[in-house]
């Protein structure tokens, strides 16, 4: 669904006591590997998830992103959009991902020679429209640090970007 760069990931081993080694468990963690709640184990897979589960999984991966941006990202960060010309336009989903990410490591290589900070940022892949649900053209979306304009354009053609700075939404009406 999407991807995210310069989040720590989870420590891989508990940290260390005070005192002790690394690896050295401060305290005991739940044993999670028995059986479950009502005491039978999970069974296998049983085929596709069922539609209402997709929707369930969707609505939960939008709240997730939601909650990283709300506690990553400030006001004067950057909302971009991009598109793909005609000429560009790849053939599949999977090809648009892969430029997409190449695009975001080369944008945060440059942006860390210039700021020397590493860059935070969040890609999603769309090729539906969210207001109507049917097909739209492949783009992308990416929530990334405040930047200047120059920099992206040295990364995806100008005439295929555009941007938005975060928290320069008016309110919305009513409010």
């Amino acid at each position: 669904m999407f991807l995210c760069g310069a989040l720590r990931p989870l420590r891989s081993q508990p940290a260390p006591a005070k005192g002790g080694e690394p690896g050295e468990k401060a305290h005991a963690l739940p044993d999670h590997s028995g059986p479950r709640r009502g005491g039978t184990p999970r069974g296998a897979r049983r085929g596709k998830s069922s539609a209402k589960q997709l929707k369930r999984n969707e609505d939960e991966a939008v709240l997730i992103l939601a909650r990283q941006l709300n506690a990553n990202c400030k006001g004067g960060d950057l909302f971009l959009t991009l598109k793909y010309s005609d000429s560009r336009l790849p053939a599949t989903r999977e090809e648009a991902k892969r430029i997409a990410r190449n695009f975001m490591r080369r944008l945060a290589r440059a942006y860390r020679k210039t700021t020397g900070k590493k860059l935070k940022w969040w890609l999603v892949t769309a090729s539906v429209s969210t207001k109507t649900g049917q097909p739209v053209r492949l783009h992308h979306h990416v929530v990334t640090d405040a930047m200047d304009w120059e920099l992206i354009a040295q990364h995806w053609p100008p005439e295929e970007f555009s941007w938005m700075r975060l928290g320069t939404i008016p309110p919305w009406p009513g409010t």
